[in-house]
């Protein structure tokens, strides 16, 4: 989304942030963590639900939750096409704030969504 980008920039990376950002805050990082395909008795659902990280960073505490809002109000409640994924809705299952030093004894804050990502998928034949 437009807000989002407008705080990070181009700074979205999958699992973690290359060392080449150095210190540019804020920004973003995303990890699947999980994804459970759904079956009944006889065979698969076609359904699937991924758990998804989302992890906002800034030097700032005010930033990072900042961030992390505007990721909430693009995704939380989402249905719909997603780069021809369907997505039939996508739930906010937990946030958690933290902070760390970083190599340079300076304070990072971390805002960290979890996301369940309700999709379709492929049922397999045999």
């Amino acid at each position: 989304s437009t807000s989002v980008t407008n705080l990070v920039s181009t700074r979205i990376y999958p699992n973690w942030r290359p060392q080449s950002d150095g210190d540019t805050y804020p920004a973003i990082t995303f990890t699947m963590v999980s994804n459970n395909y759904g079956h009944h008795l006889t065979s698969a659902t076609g359904e699937t639900t991924a758990r998804i990280q989302v992890d906002c960073w800034s030097d700032s505490l005010l930033s990072a939750a900042n961030v992390a809002e505007q990721v909430r109000q693009a995704l939380q409640g989402f249905s719909g096409d997603m780069d021809g994924v369907t997505v039939h809705f996508v739930q906010l299952a937990n946030e958690q704030s933290m902070s760390e030093l970083n190599d340079s004894k300076n304070w990072i804050h971390r805002k960290s969504l979890d996301l369940l990502i309700h999709y379709a998928v492929s049922v397999p034949t045999f």
